[in-house]
């Protein structure tokens, strides 16, 4: 059994941005994980629920291995938020479903699409994929983008 915990609605918000003129060129993309201090300490949290759920009957007695493999040993942390907040640091990751990139929103907010997934600013440029959602959603994302795919068609 594995237990594992995460953030559904992350605050933290990265950057992507254009480095080059080239075509070809890889943009400049910083994701800034868990830079949002509730991201933080919410997913501190649920790692110290998921020790006291690990140390509960049943788990602890008949599913769980006695001190079994953990991912990384600094997991045992033994009940402290400070402990826990330094293991999330140390061994979050991702959940792959990037969203916001091309959020639709207004562009005096900064944002770059709107409602009919046309960039601002850019005659002819549409972007139809989950960089154009401004907030994750609570599901996998493909059928997301079916429905935008449709509704920009």
């Amino acid at each position: 059994i594995t237990l594992a915990t995460a953030l559904s609605h992350p605050l933290s918000t990265g950057t992507v941005y254009i480095v080059s003129s080239s075509a070809t060129a890889p943009p400049a993309v910083d994701h800034r994980y868990l830079t949002n201090a509730i991201d933080l300490e919410l997913h501190a949290r649920h790692v110290r629920y998921l020790e006291s759920v690990a140390a509960a009957a049943p788990f602890s007695t008949s599913i769980l291995k006695p001190n079994g493999k953990r991912n990384d040993p600094r997991a045992f942390f033994e009940g402290s938020l400070e402990k826990a907040t330094e293991f999330v640091k140390l061994a979050s990751t991702t959940n792959w479903h990037s969203v916001g990139t091309c959020a639709m929103a207004p562009r005096e907010r900064g944002d770059v699409v709107d409602p009919s997934f046309c960039v601002y600013g850019v005659k002819g440029l549409r972007v139809i994929d989950t960089s154009v959602f401004p907030l994750i959603p609570q599901s996998n994302t493909q059928s997301l983008v079916y429905v935008v795919a449709e509704r920009a068609s």
